[in-house]
């Protein structure tokens, strides 16, 4: 005895969470229809995680300058320090102003700050990541469910097959009686 469940899947037009969707009855759908929407909803998956790690990765090292912010007191005025060129190579300098500090803002800015308003910048760019991090995450579970949804489906539709075709599970054709 099989219950149909009546599933709605948001599939996305584009690749884009931004751009119009559509609601299909994935239940009408064949089952190798079903495994190219699981097989494009996955690698959907797949690129959302990575931005999301990527947006995670951004979120520590904003994490790291703020911190870093906190050693620059006057204490530390004229003392030798590491200055990062790269993620990968520092140059020796001297800590000549602490109050006083160059943020990177990306492509190559770099903007002049105190370190409360450089605190501040970072503080902003924080939230600013963990929300869009927060909005991936929100889209990502939406994906997740559909696809438990169409395995679910895919699940059913295959127990039909076997239960209504007793050979089909072993790959033999049913002899057709005329």
């Amino acid at each position: 005895l099989l219950f149909f469940f009546l599933f709605f899947l948001s599939v996305s037009m584009s690749s884009s969470s931004s751009s119009g969707s559509r609601a299909i009855d994935i239940t009408t759908l064949s089952l190798q229809q079903l495994e190219q929407v699981k097989t494009s909803i996955d690698e959907d998956l797949e690129r959302m995680t990575e931005s999301q790690n990527q947006l995670k990765e951004a979120i520590a090292r904003y994490l790291s300058c703020k911190e870093t912010l906190q050693s620059l007191t006057e204490e530390n005025r004229n003392k030798q320090i590491f200055i990062p060129l790269t993620d990968s190579l520092y140059v020796p300098g001297y800590l000549d102003d602490p109050s006083n500090v160059l943020i990177d803002v990306g492509t190559g800015y770099f903007l002049q700050k105190d370190t409360k308003g450089a605190a501040a910048y970072y503080d902003r760019r924080i939230d600013k990541v963990k929300g869009k991090a927060n909005e991936i995450q929100a889209v990502i579970n939406a994906k997740r469910k559909n696809v438990e949804a169409i395995v679910m489906v895919m699940q059913q539709k295959i127990a039909q097959i076997s239960q209504s075709d007793p050979m089909s599970k072993f790959g033999f054709p049913v002899p057709v009686q005329e």
